[in-house]
């Protein structure tokens, strides 16, 4: 989910700002969770913890991550369950690719 709006300068915080800040934030929740987790051993890591709320986050379908990926979707004006459904596959998508290069390097 790319980002590419211009940095939030000091006195822009009405609508625009908040969209942008909208998808900067849920832009940032993609990229963690779409992380692999394969290599994290620790179950204590602070990057782990990080990767597995924002799969939370980005996938749970009821709760307090559910009821905040919906209000930032809406902000940003992204339907929530097309990001969840899309997150899920994403996530998917990154654990597949971390199996196979693991395999491949054996």
């Amino acid at each position: 989910m790319p980002f590419d709006a211009a940095p939030i300068s000091d006195g822009q915080v009405g609508a625009n700002g908040r969209v942008r800040l909208a998808v900067a934030m849920l832009s940032q929740a993609w990229d963690d969770a779409t992380t692999p987790l394969n290599d994290m051993r620790d179950r204590y890591d602070c990057k782990r913890v990080q990767i597995i709320e924002a799969r939370q986050f980005c996938t749970d379908r009821s709760g307090p991550w559910a009821k905040k990926r919906e209000e930032w979707c809406l902000i940003a004006d992204i339907e929530p369950d097309t990001f969840r459904q899309q997150a899920l596959a994403a996530i998917a998508r990154a654990d597949s690719e971390r199996r196979k290069i693991k395999v491949t390097h054996r």
